[in-house]
């Protein structure tokens, strides 16, 4: 039986645009290979082999029909919502998503810095107030201008 080879949108390869991930967190009615660039699915039950004129098996012939393989197709031809579960993304989203978080905690990490860099600066002006406030409230003339100077 040679299986059901599903039709991919023009400029799609199943090796980055199926979600191969999905069979791992579901059980699937079937399995799949990637043979010289063409995916194939087999239903779980294939015989592996063809009665007189079949072309695909019972099981093999029912996948085009299929909801679980009808929604992938879909994901692979409109893409996968933001905000769905990871194994349902395809490989090409995936790294998107991984390029788009770096930018994020970079972005994150220099505002941390800016605002670091701001504190320092709060903080000196600040403890050059209160040694001048010291000095004011001590009476000691030479402090205060010694304080002023810098």
């Amino acid at each position: 039986c040679p299986g059901y080879a599903p039709p991919f949108p023009d400029g799609a390869s199943p090796h980055k645009d199926y979600p191969f991930a999905l069979h791992a967190q579901h059980t699937l009615p079937f399995e799949y290979e990637v043979r010289q660039g063409v995916l194939v699915v087999r239903g779980l039950l294939c015989r592996c082999w063809l009665r007189n004129n079949e072309t695909r098996c019972p099981a093999c012939n029912t996948l085009p029909q299929n909801s679980a393989l009808l929604g992938i197709l879909k994901r692979i031809k409109d893409g996968v919502h933001n905000n769905a579960n990871l194994a349902y993304n395809l490989h090409t989203q995936l790294v998107a998503k991984y390029y788009h978080r770096g930018k994020q905690l970079n972005i994150q990490k220099l505002k941390g810095l800016n605002t670091a860099k701001m504190l320092r600066v709060r903080a000196k002006a600040l403890s050059n107030h209160k040694r001048l406030l010291v000095a004011i409230c001590s009476g000691k003339v030479e402090a205060v201008d010694q304080i002023i100077r810098i």
